[in-house]
């Protein structure tokens, strides 16, 4: 019984919730990420799905496939399912018993629990041996990560041939459990891997579903289970026994560890490294040239920083040298023997190298003029776009991965150049004044207004950035000094004496006591004394509408204060007995 995805890639994008931040396409190795309308989406064809990017989205909109509605179905189908559960499950759940997550685990609905580590055990003890049998062979690198089998095929294709001819401790310990329970059962793992979500889709038949710490978590919610609720009589064990030295496979350089304990099996001059995050990864294999090993190798490379307790599917809070200190310790107290099983090792791969697209200098210049780089000190090289260069981005743009909005600086120039055209197109004056009282910005009107020799200086320097607003209009500063000292201020308008002119000088704050507009009108312009007088028109008749109205009120309010005291006294008088009319 395969259940069929609902959502077919193991990490995507919530359109809704992306902010244009960027931070995930800066952060990811592979740029496997393509901006669209704003949004930054999954590139699938390029993605590894180690599933990074989701835990650095500042608004979570990277997420992760939820396959818990998947489990339950498969739980509620009547087959038997078993559970099989990563060894960073003691940095997981801390100092819960593993005796107790089992008991939970199995009231869930699940046949049984083993350890994913026996299936490390297994692979480090074939690996040893493949080092010896294949002689001419002198580098091996680990398949126990699915993201890094995957870096492999689509951005190291070259490297293909050297990946160990093992399948990875999922695979082979769901092979294990179906050949020591001798019967037909379905294998569900948990973990901290985005990745073995992928694994999953690709090898269903070894591992019918993948799901994370946390949607482990998430079913035992909504069943009402507490895991310290569980009683002594509900604790399970491990089927069939515990794991040995496989429970470390989660650290950085733990598989190294563990195959060295079957040194016995190895090659005699075997050497021994281990690379975990991406970038390092990357670094690592980038030109290297195995044909000048003397000795063989063995590469353990795993795509999480730090290793697989740092996985994407982990709970967050604790430090990740507690992580690894859990696990270590947990390792030492059980190390029994691996369990011996005959079973097939191999493994298909599927290389699919992606092939760079030839892009010529020319589209490439054309891409960066479009986002105003013309010459090579245009070129900022400031990452705001997500992109290491600005050449990068250009190659991205050509491709389509990527909009111009993504540039900063581009932007920037943008927004400037719109907000100084609708500056200059103002028939008033308009300057924006520094704290500093130099003048940032102004167009032409402004220097038109205020003299001879402000003009000269916005000829020679549009925009006059950096004259002193105190020499060639001083009698605003005042009121600008009075908006920067007290940014409350509302704006206010004023009647300024200049040159033998009238103008109506208006402030208002821009930054709160870093910059300040000031606009400018000359009062003796006919349409602004007509605006004028129109403006105090207005301020009569509102003024003299409040007095009729509180004249209105008053009266109203005398009148039927009169009206009732009058009332009162008629009907007193007209209630007295023998009173007669004269």
């Amino acid at each position: 019984m395969h259940i069929a995805n609902p959502i077919s890639s193991p990490v995507y994008t919530e359109k809704t919730e992306c902010q244009d931040c960027y931070k995930c396409l800066r952060e990811c190795p592979l740029k496997s990420i393509r901006v669209e309308s704003g949004s930054a989406a999954i590139n699938a064809e390029d993605c590894i799905y180690c599933g990074y990017c989701t835990s650095i989205c500042p608004v979570k909109a990277k997420r992760i496939r939820n396959d818990v509605s998947r489990v339950k179905k498969i739980l509620n189908s009547g087959e038997e399912v078993w559970l099989s559960l990563a060894p960073s499950y003691v940095a997981e759940f801390g100092n819960v018993p593993s005796e107790v997550l089992i008991g939970a685990i199995r009231k869930l609905g699940f046949a049984g629990v083993s350890e994913t580590a026996i299936g490390a055990d297994l692979v480090s003890k074939e690996i040893a041996k493949q080092t010896l049998e294949y002689k001419d062979q002198k580098l091996f690198i680990s398949t126990a990560c699915p993201a890094i089998v995957r870096y492999i095929e689509r951005y190291v294709p070259n490297l293909h041939g050297f990946l160990v001819k093992c399948g990875s401790p999922l695979q082979l310990h769901s092979e294990f459990l179906r050949q020591t329970l001798k019967r037909k059962i379905h294998v569900v793992f948990a973990g901290p891997c985005a990745a073995k979500k992928m694994e999953s889709d690709r090898w269903p038949e070894a591992v019918e579903l993948a799901i994370g710490f946390s949607e482990l978590r998430q079913m035992f919610e909504e069943n009402g289970i507490s895991l310290d609720a569980i009683t002594e009589n509900e604790y399970g064990r491990f089927y069939p026994n515990r794991a040995a030295l496989g429970m470390i496979y989660p650290l950085d350089s733990g598989m190294c560890r563990s195959l060295q304990s079957f040194a016995d099996l190895a090659h005699p001059q075997l050497m021994y490294k281990s690379f975990s995050g991406l970038k390092n990864v990357q670094n690592a294999l980038e030109g290297f040239n195995p044909e000048l090993l003397e000795r063989p190798l063995f590469i353990e490379l795993l795509a999480c920083a730090g290793g697989c307790i740092n996985g994407p599917m982990m709970s967050r809070g604790t430090p990740i040298l507690s992580r690894e200190i859990v696990v270590e310790n947990h390792a030492a107290r059980y190390q029994e023997s691996p369990t011996q099983v005959n079973i097939n090792y191999a493994v298909a791969y599927n290389v699919r190298p992606i092939e760079p697209p030839k892009i010529s200098p020319e589209r490439i210049t054309e891409a960066l003029q479009q986002v105003g780089k013309y010459a090579p000190e245009d070129e900022l090289n400031c990452s705001g776009c997500g992109y290491d260069s600005c050449r990068d981005f250009a190659r991205a743009l050509v491709q389509k991965k990527a909009e111009k909005t993504q540039c900063v600086s581009y932007m920037r120039k943008l927004a400037n150049k719109k907000a100084s055209m609708l500056m200059q197109s103002m028939p008033s004056g308009v300057a924006l004044i520094n704290r500093d009282l130099n003048i940032v910005e102004c167009n032409q009107n402004f220097a038109k207004l205020i003299g001879t020799d402000a003009m000269m200086i916005f000829e020679a320097r549009p925009g006059m950035e950096g004259a002193q607003i105190e020499k060639l209009f001083p009698h605003a500063v005042r009121y600008l000094n009075a908006l920067i000292g007290n940014p409350k201020e509302r704006p206010s308008s004023h009647v300024i004496h200049h040159a033998d002119k009238v103008y109506q000088c208006t402030v208002f704050s821009i930054e709160k006591e870093e910059l300040v507009g000031l606009i400018l009108q000359d009062c003796t312009v006919p349409h602004i004394r007509r605006d004028q007088v129109i403006e105090k028109a207005r301020t009569v008749i509102e003024k003299n509408l409040k007095t009729v109205q509180n004249i209105a009120f008053l009266l109203g309010e005398n009148a039927a204060e009169s009206e009732s005291i009058l009332n009162s006294i008629i009907e007193n008088f007209s209630g007295e007995k023998g009173d007669e009319a004269p």
